[in-house]
């Protein structure tokens, strides 16, 4: 009769020295201080690690190897040792240094003289990039990885890269070029108000305020545009109210309370767009070019 001791003191030794995606080898190896294993198991990130051709497995699992090493191989491996009477589990943080790449900038494409404006550098690396910023070729003193001017000139319009460095891999990586254009005041659109944002504020509001009837119903006026008639004059607009063409935009104003009051939601000149409620939720669809205004009635 075999007579088992319990697994204790589980541990994982690695490489000591510093590892380069592509370039190094890493040995992990699981030993228990005490007890007797019949059985090691190996997971990374506590999924079972399966052998390929990068990642084998000594013929006992005592140990195993990864070359070269890549940057998915970053993470934690844990060693199971077990037998009949106790399990015992051994954690190690394998960390390999890549990058960087994917140099890549975000942020707008057009801006208005005296605005502000935000470009963000992003790299994959380990450790993290350092940043270095250029403009029209010339580099500038920002070395983030957010490119913020407040107050932004005419002379900020121009080619943008961001050049990215690993010090640990000694390499580097510049980002496509980023052209930004600054434009006179006024000049750009106004995008306005969110308006699933007003959606949502105006349908919460209906429900705080407490609609004296079941439900409320939105619809749309129209922007009257006066059209030729045959005999010379402007056509009448009175047929024009439910053509969906013709919407510009929608304000919402005041509702009624069950106790008589009001609630005041919107302002003459909220952007939204035509949503329909009946005890339920509100839909909103996009805003069409030419809403103009909305009107809200209590059913």
């Amino acid at each position: 009769m075999t007579k088992y001791r319990e697994d204790s003191g589980a541990e994982i030794t690695g490489p000591s020295e510093t590892l380069i995606a592509g370039n190094s080898s890493a040995n992990l190896s699981c030993q228990a201080a005490a007890g007797t294993s019949i059985s090691r198991e190996w997971l990374k990130g506590d999924q079972p690690l399966s052998p390929s051709n990068r990642i084998t497995f000594s013929e006992d699992k005592s140990s195993v190897s990864i070359s070269p090493v890549e940057s998915s191989d970053n993470g934690e491996y844990q060693c199971r040792l077990s037998n009949p009477v106790s399990t015992d589990t051994a954690s190690y943080s394998l960390i390999v240094n890549y990058g960087p790449e994917d140099v890549l900038i975000e942020g707008v494409t057009e801006v208005e003289v005296g605005k502000m404006v935000k470009l963000i550098c992003s790299a994959l690396s380990e450790p993290p990039a350092r940043i270095t910023w250029s403009l029209n070729g010339t580099e500038t003193n920002v070395m983030t990885a957010q490119y913020i001017k407040d107050n932004v000139t005419y002379d900020d319009s121009g080619d943008y890269t961001c050049v990215a460095e690993n010090a640990v891999t000694g390499l580097s990586s510049s980002s496509a070029v980023h052209v930004l254009t600054v434009r006179k005041e006024g000049s750009l659109p106004d995008n306005g108000p969110n308006v699933g944002a007003i959606v949502g504020g105006v349908i919460g509001g209906l429900g705080c305020a407490g609609l004296a009837a079941a439900g409320a119903v939105f619809y749309m006026k129209k922007k009257q545009k006066p059209r030729s008639s045959t005999n010379g004059h402007a056509g009448s607009t009175s047929n024009q109210a439910n053509s969906p063409d013709q919407i510009t935009y929608a304000d919402v104003s005041v509702f009624k309370k069950k106790d008589g009051g009001t609630v005041e939601l919107g302002t003459p000149d909220t952007v939204y767009t035509d949503v329909r409620t009946n005890l339920g939720r509100a839909q909103a669809t996009t805003v069409p070019e030419e809403t103009q205004y909305a009107m809200v009635k209590n059913k």
